[in-house]
Parts: structure tokens; C-alpha cells; sequence
């Protein structure tokens, strides 16, 4: 019986090993990908936060010749 108590014991020291390397491997991961992720999101909000709507518009009508600058209801 004692034998069986030990199997059990070694049994259970495994399984709570191969769970903890999951979980340290599931974090790591998930750390890499949060970064690179976070990275990604950097460059495409910096773009978005460069963007001046007035600005752009009136580059686009002197650019494209499309008539005057006027202002524009931007109700919605």
C-alpha cells in the first residue's frame, strides 16, 4: 500500500510540473504577443494622432485643384 502511496505521490509531483511548465510557457508567450501587439498599435496610433482633418482637406483641394476651402458642417 505504501508502494501505491509514493506512485501516487510521483504522480501528482508530475502533473504539477507539466502544469506550471504550461503556464510558464502560455505567459511568455502571451507576454511576446502583447508586446508585439502593443508595438504595432504604437505606429498605427501615432499615424492617427498626426492626422489633422482641416489640414488634410485643405491640402487635397489645393493638390487636386477641386475649388475654394469652405468650411464644413461636421454635425452629424
Amino acid at each position: 500500500m505504501f508502494v501505491f502511496f509514493q506512485e501516487l505521490e510521483r504522480l501528482e509531483e508530475q502533473r504539477v510540473e507539466v502544469i506550471r511548465q504550461h503556464l510558464h510557457q502560455y505567459t511568455t508567450l502571451r507576454h511576446e504577443t502583447d508586446m508585439f501587439n502593443q508595438s504595432s498599435v504604437e505606429a498605427v496610433d501615432k499615424v492617427l494622432r498626426s492626422i489633422n482633418p482641416t489640414k488634410d482637406r485643405e491640402t487635397w483641394v489645393q493638390e487636386q485643384k477641386t475649388g475654394e476651402i469652405r468650411p464644413t458642417d461636421m454635425k452629424i
